[in-house]
């Protein structure tokens, strides 16, 4: 639940519909072991457990079932599942995930 002090009636909030709120990353919520707020995963480097490179996480699309990573990069556009049986491993400290490399996720190589 979302409180705002100097707002004290309804007119006064509609005047604040489709603004964005602001958390200070200190004030956030904590997370639990293999969570990841989305503006972390942006801009990750991303590669196969075969060493393959796929290319760089540009957004992350939010689903129902699960989140989908879009990918960019030799491959062109590739969409990998946000399940752990497919994201081995999350590094925000080398700004690397690794990922299983299923056959038919990427092509076998990058076009040329």
């Amino acid at each position: 639940m979302l409180e705002l002090v100097e707002i004290l009636n309804m007119n006064e909030a509609e005047l604040l519909v489709g603004s964005e709120v602001l958390v200070r990353e200190q004030d956030a919520i904590k997370l639990e072991d293999g969570e990841y707020f989305i503006h972390d995963l942006i801009g990750l480097t991303v590669r196969t457990d075969r060493g393959r490179l796929v290319g760089r996480l540009t957004k992350v699309v939010q689903g129902s079932a699960q989140d989908i990573y879009e990918v960019h990069g030799p491959f062109g556009e590739v969409l990998v599942p946000a399940a752990e049986s497919i994201v081995l491993k999350v590094d925000l400290a080398t700004r690397e995930m690794l990922i299983l490399d299923l056959p038919g996720l990427i092509e076998p190589e990058p076009p040329i």
